[in-house]
């Protein structure tokens, strides 16, 4: 009987542990290739997607400490009802997906970088939709963009903050998602409505050098070194 129970037990436990999405500190076997923080280069490699995603242009978040490479856990919103959103080659974390795209931009165009406006085209749409990108971590969602879900979310959007003598910011551009809102403490009560996705986004220290960051409320363009982040520091999305 008490092994039956014991069995039962380990059954129940391993179930759990298959179901729960991964949430790893160490992002480097996920996110492989770096992002383009030059906004200029986003508008030449965009494509446009239509399905799940999540929004993170205003994200607020903190560092997930002991993260490889440096990633924070931010709050966004989620949107399950298949709207058309926007994403970018140089954005892409995937190193595999990024170089898909831009050999196909090679193929038509003879450039590594090209705008592809036909919906759902791009590969980058297509792994999205399957829930292919990022096997292994099984996010829910993955970050992109979409000019006008925040503003019929929350009522605003917020005004950009230039920081022109370096700082820190996340970029949350193709980072993968989860269902619930974030669970660091450092992040209750912010956000309004209450955020319903979590997000682990890149974040980038500058000892120089500018940058816009957006929703910002307090000391928005942050510490300039990466030793004076602390686990309550407010990081925000930017580029």
């Amino acid at each position: 009987m008490v092994q039956r129970l014991v069995f039962i037990a380990l059954l129940i436990a391993l179930s759990r542990c298959i179901a729960a999405p991964v949430k790893p500190k160490d992002w480097k076997d996920y996110y492989t290739r770096p992002q383009s923080n030059n906004p200029k280069n986003y508008v030449k490699s965009a494509f446009t997607c239509r399905g799940e995603y999540a929004l993170c242009a205003y994200a607020t978040c903190v560092k997930v400490s002991g993260s490889d490479p440096p990633v924070a856990e931010c709050g966004c919103y989620s949107y399950p009802t298949k709207t058309v959103n926007i994403g970018a080659i140089v954005g892409t974390l995937d190193g595999n997906l990024k170089d898909e795209m831009k050999s196909e931009c090679k193929k038509k165009f003879d450039t590594p970088m090209c705008p592809s406006p036909e919906i759902n085209a791009s590969p980058f749409c297509k792994a999205m939709n399957k829930g292919t990108m990022y096997k292994g971590a099984n996010p829910d969602y993955i970050s992109t963009w979409n000019p006008v879900d925040w503003d019929e979310t929350t009522g605003t959007i917020p005004a950009p903050v230039t920081c022109d003598n370096g700082g820190t910011f996340t970029n949350c551009f193709s980072a993968a998602c989860y269902k619930g809102s974030p669970s660091s403490p450092y992040l209750k009560g912010i956000g309004s409505p209450r955020f319903n996705a979590t997000c682990y986004c890149p974040y980038y220290t500058l000892a120089t050098g500018s940058f816009n960051v957006w929703n910002a409320t307090s000391d928005p363009c942050g510490p300039t070194k990466a030793s004076n982040i602390e686990k309550d520091t407010l990081i925000y999305n930017g580029v």
